[in-house]
């Protein structure tokens, strides 16, 4: 036994050579700051085996209680369900994976676009129903309060406002009311009243941010490389396979 968690915590070690800056969080996360939110790898082990792991991309977000949770979470193409004992033989290959998927948000400096460009490659291809609905709110709250966090881009603001509403259209109200207890048009009301204080907004991320364990962490920057909302913003495209899978599970939830 000793001897497992020993060779688990080598290999976070071994991906924190790879990714210098994330900071190690007791006991399966590598973490930085990314003003707003906390983001970084959660290595999950297997739910019903215990000799795998994902490393998933997570995000922590500032403004809420407990940064260190996994409030948005995106499972990573091509690392799924890795072997502990395997980690010599898979371990370049994985990390260069992770690398080409999300290796640009664990920098100093971290392009907005970037960051918006990597949650849409998860959602946006999915339809609003079932398991995924609940995914899907999570994203449109961080979509929501990265736009706050750049106010002053009025362009940015008001396409993310715009995008949200119009995907809510096809949101499952009566699946919604069960999750939320509140229509999806009350829960969109509720999220622009708590991003509009941008003062209050800011000075929620400012105090957990002092939190001693949020402060130990390295810390980066988003800023505004000046990609235009439309072309942050526009669906990217998606291979027939994930399509007909998503459309399985749509008619499951129908």
């Amino acid at each position: 036994m000793k001897q497992d968690k020993e060779k688990k915590k080598q290999i976070i070690k071994d991906w924190n050579n790879e990714f210098p800056m994330l900071k190690y969080v007791p006991t399966t996360k590598l973490l930085m700051r990314l003003d707003i939110i906390t983001i970084g790898i959660w290595f999950l082990p297997g739910k019903y085996d215990g000799n795998v792991y994902d490393p998933i991309l997570m995000c922590g977000f500032l403004w809420k209680e407990e940064p260190f949770q996994p409030h948005y979470i995106q499972y990573l193409e091509n690392v799924q369900r890795i072997e502990y004992s395997k980690h010599d033989d898979i371990f370049y290959a994985s990390t260069k994976e992770v690398k080409k998927q999300c290796g640009n948000l664990f920098k100093g400096e971290v392009a907005v676009s970037d960051l918006f460009r990597t949650i849409k490659a998860k959602y946006f291809y999915k339809f609003s129903c079932g398991p995924f609905l609940f995914e899907r709110v999570i994203m449109c709250e961080l979509m929501l309060a990265l736009a706050a966090y750049f106010h002053e881009d009025h362009e940015l603001s008001l396409a993310v406002k715009n995008e949200i509403k119009k995907d809510m259209r096809n949101w499952s109200k009566k699946h919604f009311q069960r999750l939320y207890d509140k229509s999806p048009n009350e829960w969109f009301d509720e999220m622009i009243e708590r991003f509009s204080d941008h003062d209050a907004f800011m000075k929620l991320v400012n105090e957990n941010s002092s939190n001693p364990k949020v402060a130990r962490l390295r810390e980066g920057h988003l800023y505004n490389d000046g990609v235009s909302a439309i072309e942050i913003l526009k669906k990217p495209n998606y291979p027939l396979k994930k399509r007909i899978y998503d459309w399985l599970h749509y008619l499951l939830w129908k």
